[in-house]
């Protein structure tokens, strides 16, 4: 329930229920049978390499789901390596804008299995804490998707961020094939900070 956390009120906290069901709803779809999977959370996973405003979330305790639950905490990225049709997942809770290379994060070779790490910004000008105003568009096929920033301080300008190909080739010295289902692309802009 709303601001009930044992820690600090802004912990974004998901009890032992959900995160059982979550998990089960993950794997009774497993990628054996073409599923792709996108979560979404309010707040980031612990793993995820996402941008963190230290004097404010690391400090008080409020990064990632069940930050302060050792275990729960470690418990989804868990999920994510373990279940390759996890290709994206998107949270906010930070209030920060998408000009930061590290607010979207990359699978590849970095122990987040095949998952794309996306933050979503906020529209409006009193809740951004960079004063910038971004909401994230997905666009996808059956062949991938791509993830792109609308600037409503632009009037809606949209740029792309990322590319994902599903594939069905590995890198060479890929231990697990069968984690081997994305490919994704980095999009340079001059926005980025």
């Amino acid at each position: 329930s709303f601001r009930t956390a044992p820690y600090t009120s802004h912990e974004v906290r998901v009890d032992q229920a959900q995160i059982d069901w979550f998990e089960q709803c993950i794997r009774s779809h497993p990628a054996s049978e073409g599923w792709k999977i996108f979560v979404f959370s309010h707040a980031p996973i612990i793993g995820s390499a996402l941008r963190v405003l230290q004097e404010n979330h690391v400090v008080n305790g409020c990064c990632w789901l069940n930050h302060n639950d050792a275990n729960q905490s470690k418990k989804f990225i868990e999920i994510v390596r373990d279940c390759p049709q996890i290709k994206g997942w998107f949270s906010g809770h930070f209030h920060l804008s998408h000009d930061y290379e590290d607010s979207v994060t990359f699978p590849q070779g970095n122990n987040r299995g095949n998952c794309i790490f996306s933050t979503t910004g906020v529209m409006t000008a009193r809740s951004s804490r960079d004063g910038r105003r971004h909401s994230r568009l997905v666009r996808g096929n059956s062949q991938g998707f791509e993830i792109c920033t609308v600037d409503h301080k632009k009037g809606g300008v949209i740029r792309l961020d990322a590319t994902v190909t599903y594939s069905e080739s590995c890198e060479p010295e890929a231990e697990n094939k069968s984690f081997c289902s994305t490919m994704v692309y980095a999009h340079k802009h001059e926005d980025y900070d």
